[in-house]
């Protein structure tokens, strides 16, 4: 059990999908059965009978962005097809409204239309044929003239065509149920070829003239207003740019407050400063993610933290648009907040997108690239994906090696992670060998005692732990406790780690009574830091548990290990390898009970996980065999089971040693 450096949950938007309403329906009818995909996710959501569906979108924000990736239902197709890459804003009140069009039926309504109009088209150009006919009959019209106004009359009705296709495509597209009723009305001649009726009921609305130079007057009355708003937006903006330069001045004035407070180590100083600068310009990035790291990292308030980073995300895609830098930024910091809260998916989500961006920005070989991939193979780690992790990590390494732009520090923490991961595969020697460089790195830039190895000097304690160097480990661990309460102070995730680690190095050492003191500093530390249910917390319960079984009090110690096995089971899941570790830790103190029932089912429940990891857990499975195969041998040769209870017993028994045969004959 060891701590390593590490580094917003998707909503549904409302929705109701109908036909498109008509004359003599109005309002459409809900349609069933309709696929809606939102971009940005691989899921689909399909309408039910009443129309009804679930979106589901990336933010719960009220006005946050969306889009629509597709929307499909054979036979049928969008109304509105700008509807699909839109930008839509989130609604909590308020769903979306999708309208569908019946392909057969739209292709009917438009043939319908052309006809109608065509034949109107036809009977006027016949009237003007008939009319040259009759004027060249009685000489008003020379031959050359007819000859040209026939050709004319021929070439404007054949360019009337493509015209009239795309009027009745609009027409045919008409939605009648946001129209007012005579918008209603003139739809409804107009589709159904009745021109004459259409004309009167627009002619009803009043003299076109007069319409039209009364709208001519407003845009002019408008004109003039805009003239004066643009003086006194100048006035404004003289008075604004004095406003800001203020404000700006007030900014680098609460900076620097805050980087005195921080020289002086005033925490709750320069918690002030900084906050209240990020609250006076909301819109300003650089604020927000600023007071974000510090909420994080100095006050461990996530939900602090969440909302400054959430603030510079939405000024970032405002500002810069979504392939940006600064966006992909924000979503790192985002990333790295939700890896602290073990909120895993949200981190990877997050911190996928940024690897994303800058690829497309800066190719393959950058060092923003790099640190994507750190920040990946860290989030991958924590999710127990160690294969995942170690590719994510060694293409870090492989980018920063091959740029000579690469910050040394930088490098140093990707060997960090990397040897973090190396321990976690049980290869204890190349995990060393990566810390190593990572330290040797560090103390060339910073000098010996310096802060940034903090983490690294921790890791080589747990190596030297492993290793058996008892003394060795101690000297990494309090040197890393050291500098980290010099860094945060006596409260912080990162000194509770080490506690944790000091705590279970002692216990290997026979001192208990330094164990328990370490343990309980590092629980409550995470408790009230953390909350009940996180990964941290669960480490220290185990590791209370498994002080209170070294002891014989096993009771207490399986109380301990059901509490880390809740909190696993709600940050994990019951399929991980830390939650079979908690089972096995239960049944071991079963078993040390005497009581080999519980011990073969903890036992047997611990092996179903681990199996399905047959290359990370070859050993957990092996010792885990081992353990039910010697519970089944107590509890044979106790006299606690009746005969057919013994044979039930020894039938287990046997299928064990044949499920299990090369973990149990390859010690």
């Amino acid at each position: 059990m060891m701590w390593l450096p590490l580094l917003a949950t998707a909503q549904f938007q409302q929705g109701k999908v109908r036909t498109i309403g008509t004359e003599k329906n109005i309002n459409g009818t809900p349609l069933a059965g309709v696929v809606v995909k939102s971009q940005g996710r691989t899921n689909q959501s399909k309408s039910d009978k009443y129309g009804k569906v679930e979106i589901r979108v990336e933010s719960n924000k009220e006005g946050h962005a969306y889009q629509l990736a597709s929307v499909y239902k054979k036979g049928y197709e969008l109304n509105d097809k700008a509807l699909i890459g839109r930008k839509l804003a989130y609604s909590s009140k308020t769903p979306i409204e999708i309208v569908l069009v019946s392909s057969q039926e739209l292709n009917r309504v438009k043939t319908e239309i052309e006809e109608k109009v065509y034949q109107q088209v036809q009977g006027k150009y016949s009237e003007a044929i008939a009319a040259l006919n009759d004027s060249l009959q009685t000489g008003a019209v020379t031959l050359q003239k007819y000859r040209e106004r026939v050709e004319l009359l021929g070439k404007q009705r054949d360019l009337f065509e493509p015209l009239i296709a795309v009027m009745a495509d609009r027409y045919a597209h008409t939605d009648f149920a946001h129209l007012d009723s005579i918008e209603r009305r003139i739809n409804g001649y107009i589709i159904a070829g009745e021109m004459e009726k259409a004309d009167l009921l627009i002619a009803e609305k009043g003299n076109m003239d007069e319409r039209i130079a009364a709208i001519q007057r407003r845009k002019e009355l408008y004109g003039q207003a805009d003239t004066l708003v643009m003086k006194l937006s100048e006035a404004l903006q003289e008075q604004r740019e004095k406003y800001e330069k203020e404000r700006e001045d007030i900014s680098n004035d609460l900076y620097h407050k805050y980087a005195i407070a921080l020289a002086q180590f005033d925490p709750q100083s320069a918690g002030e400063y900084i906050l209240l600068r990020a609250e006076l310009d909301t819109t300003n990035i650089d604020n927000q993610l600023e007071a974000g790291a510090f909420a994080l990292d100095y006050l461990t308030d996530i939900n602090q933290a969440e909302t400054y980073y959430n603030r510079a995300l939405n000024q970032a895609e405002k500002k810069n648009g979504h392939q940006s830098e600064m966006v992909a930024l924000c979503l790192n910091h985002l990333g790295g907040l939700f890896l602290e809260a073990s909120r895993f998916k949200e981190s990877l989500a997050c911190r996928r997108e940024a690897l994303e961006i800058r690829k497309n920005l800066y190719g393959e070989f950058h060092t923003g690239v790099a640190a994507c991939y750190n920040n990946l193979a860290n989030i991958y780690y924590g999710m127990e994906k160690f294969d995942e992790a170690q590719h994510c990590a060694d293409s870090a390494i492989n980018v920063y090696l091959q740029n000579d732009e690469t910050n040394l520090s930088d490098l140093a923490d990707a060997y960090t992670t990397k040897g973090g991961i190396e321990i976690a595969k049980g290869n204890l020697s190349e995990a060393l060998s990566f810390y190593e460089l990572s330290v040797s790195i560090t103390d060339s830039i910073y000098g010996a005692e310096n802060t940034h190895s903090a983490t690294t000097i921790n890791n080589i304690g747990i190596i030297k732990d492993y290793m058996n160097q008892r003394e060795g480990a101690a000297q990494c661990y309090k040197r890393a406790l050291g500098l980290f309460q010099k860094i945060y102070g006596e409260k912080h995730p990162n000194v509770a780690a080490v506690y944790s680690n000091l705590g279970m190095l002692y216990q290997d050492m026979g001192k208990i009574d330094s164990s328990m003191i370490c343990h309980e500093k590092a629980l409550e530390m995470r408790l009230d830091l953390l909350g009940e249910y996180h990964e941290d917390v669960a480490i220290s319960l185990n590791n209370i548990g498994s002080l209170f079984s070294s002891m014989k009090q096993y009771d207490v110690a399986i109380d301990f290990y059901g509490k880390a096995l809740t909190v696993i089971d709600v940050i994990l899941g019951n399929n991980t390898m830390r939650f079979a570790t908690t089972l096995g830790n239960i049944g071991v103190a079963y078993y040390r009970q005497q009581n080999y029932l519980q011990a073969i089912d903890y036992f047997d429940e611990a092996l179903k996980v681990y199996i399905q990891y047959p290359e990370q857990a070859k050993k957990e499975i092996r010792t885990m065999a081992k353990q039910e195969k010697m519970s089944y041998e107590a509890l044979l040769a106790s006299h606690v089971l009746t005969e057919e209870g013994k044979k039930l017993a020894q039938k287990d028994y046997e299928q064990l040693l044949i499920d299990y045969q090369s973990y149990l004959t390859n010690e």
